[in-house]
């Protein structure tokens, strides 16, 4: 199974395979420009055993980094005919049993999600920073707060970032998707990610060498 996230300023791929980690490396994304997720994939796909299902983090966070892994996912899954299927990146936080997840989700306002047992308790919302901090302070302030990057207000927030390696698991337990759908804290006006065709269609094209050396 291969993982991958880049909903933050720090974003994973890994491979897991019955159980065990075969792949793991973390790498800066800064606002999901990240180019180096090209190479860590193809790193992952040559090292691995042939995937049969990816996982992507779904968001949310940053726009660019959302729509440059669900494409990757979608030309993977197109070159291997392996399954997909979406995690909520919150849920690759290691947080604990509970706890608060937030980011910056642009105009003055915060992405704030309560995560309890390994699951999203309510919808996410968002809400003006002084709103989410009173929120946090009123529902449940003896509980962690997990943040990509520092947050006016949320001083005592640690700063984490989604790991792969948890949303494989959480993605082997997900139903088959027939599309992977990025969940965006606010609208967007989404245009087509053609600036990345040429490196997917590299990634496809050691997709096809990896099951060529697997059949023979």
């Amino acid at each position: 199974m291969l993982a991958l996230d880049c909903s933050g300023p720090q974003g994973s791929v890994a491979v897991v395979s019955r159980g065990e980690t075969t792949f793991f490396k973390s790498f800066d994304c800064p606002r999901g420009r990240g180019a180096e997720v090209f190479e860590v994939l193809n790193a992952a796909i040559s090292a691995g055993p042939q995937i049969q299902r990816i996982v992507v983090g779904t968001g949310p966070g940053s726009y660019n980094g959302l729509r440059v892994t669900a494409a990757a996912a979608e030309g993977i899954a197109l070159a291997t005919g392996c399954e997909r299927t979406g995690v909520l990146s919150l849920l690759g936080l290691d947080g604990g049993d509970d706890f608060w997840a937030a980011g910056d989700a642009r105009g003055g306002t915060l992405y704030l999600a309560r995560i309890t047992g390994g699951n999203l308790v309510g919808e996410i919302a968002v809400l003006p920073r002084t709103d989410a901090i009173h929120r946090i302070n009123a529902e449940g302030s003896g509980l962690r707060v997990l943040v990509p990057s520092v947050i006016e207000g949320l001083d005592y927030a640690e700063i984490t970032h989604p790991d792969a390696r948890r949303l494989a698991v959480r993605g082997a337990m997900e139903q088959s998707m027939d599309q992977i759908s990025p969940y965006y804290a606010k609208p967007v006006h989404i245009t087509s990610p053609s600036t990345i065709r040429p490196t997917l269609a590299a990634i496809s094209d050691t997709v096809s060498r990896k099951q060529r050396d697997i059949i023979a």
